[in-house]
């Protein structure tokens, strides 16, 4: 859109006092853009007016990001400062607030880990019925993927997804439509697996 399960608020948020800007530490997972890139990142806290992250992605003082939260919504940042895999990014559109309630929102719908969603042209193969075929990617979450090119596939068939760079996974699927369907992984992928794999370019 994993090493942590979707964490609930009540777990996730402790608060402390800085100055009058109240800051709260937090743990979400989020995917980052800039320039047509896009990478994994986790918020670690927020405040009212800007948020910290960890992103493997290189990131330059004062360029422009952008930041997707758990239920599809971006939001529009500038980086402040970076250094070892962390960064501290302005909000420009949002607040903290608003961030920590559609995270809160996100946890108790049906759609939690379908995003942040990554586009990505991969191989992948499929397993129906112990048929085994060789499909596309589309997108790809920590909780599903959108494929394409693979016939004969139908609403709520147990299938077998294996994108190539990454475990295979058992999973449902949710859309079949005329040349694409989405499948929702049974579990999710790994944090890790999947941010190494998107930098890694393995996929191409």
């Amino acid at each position: 859109m994993t090493e942590m399960s979707p964490i609930n608020s009540a777990q996730a948020v402790e608060t402390d006092r800085r100055s009058d800007n109240r800051v709260v530490s937090v743990l979400i997972n989020a995917g980052i853009a800039k320039e047509g890139r896009s990478a994994l990142c986790r918020i670690r806290n927020l405040s009212d007016t800007g948020m910290m992250i960890d992103t493997r992605m290189p990131l330059a003082v004062n360029e422009d990001i952008a930041v997707q939260l758990r239920s599809g919504f971006c939001v529009a940042g500038v980086v402040r400062w970076s250094e070892n895999f962390r960064a501290g990014i302005e909000l420009v559109d949002a607040s903290g607030e608003m961030i920590l309630t559609d995270h809160a929102q996100t946890d108790v719908s049906a759609e939690a880990g379908i995003f942040p969603r990554f586009a990505r042209d991969a191989s992948v193969f499929v397993t129906i019925n112990h048929r085994r075929s060789r499909c596309h990617l589309v997108t790809v979450s920590l909780g599903d993927a959108i494929l394409q090119g693979c016939e004969g596939v139908t609403t709520g068939q147990i299938i077998t997804v294996g994108i190539e760079g990454l475990e295979e996974r058992l999973a449902t699927v949710i859309e079949a439509g005329d040349d694409h369907f989405r499948a929702s992984f049974t579990q999710p992928l790994h944090f890790k697996a999947l941010e190494q794999w998107l930098e890694s370019g393995s996929w191409q």
